[in-house]
């Protein structure tokens, strides 16, 4: 069953892929407000790994793992996060700023809930309309907290 769901969803991450590198995106697209109308650039598609292993992670395996321009102006970046084993990511959000993209995503947390692990969560991002270039490359947690009615 695992297996199965992985085939799917690289396959539908490649069609994506397809699509984005032909052009033919949707206006469902995240506009991002960057700070100048020169460093305009969409987040078209935001994709956390839904598993959280809750192995033990090495803190060197964190961080930026794979930077690939799939065309002039589309660049796919993927990162390991580490986050408590209780909490989620959200969504994202990009910006640009001086040449540095600042990748950002939240950390979802449920009121006071903290597990006893930490874990490590890989997350992609697909931008476009991003000029090629040598960019420093930020990852920007934004935490959340939702405060949560006791319901025992």
């Amino acid at each position: 069953m695992k297996m199965n769901n992985k085939i799917i969803i690289s396959l539908t991450l490649v069609t994506i892929l397809i699509v984005i590198i032909s052009g033919c995106t949707t206006n469902e697209t995240k506009k991002i407000s960057p700070t100048s109308k020169d460093e305009e650039c969409k987040l078209v598609l935001f994709i956390p790994d839904e598993n959280c292993s809750a192995d033990p992670y090495n803190s060197s395996d964190l961080g930026v793992k794979e930077i690939n321009w799939l065309n002039d102006t589309v660049l796919l970046v993927s990162a390991n996060v580490g986050i408590n084993c209780a909490f989620e990511i959200g969504n994202a959000s990009i910006k640009l700023e001086n040449g540095t993209l600042k990748l950002e995503y939240e950390v979802i947390r449920y009121g006071d809930l903290m597990a006893k692990c930490s874990c490590s969560q890989k997350i992609t991002y697909i931008i476009s309309e991003l000029d090629k270039d040598d960019y420093e490359i930020e990852l920007v947690p934004i935490d959340i907290r939702i405060e949560t009615p006791l319901n025992i």
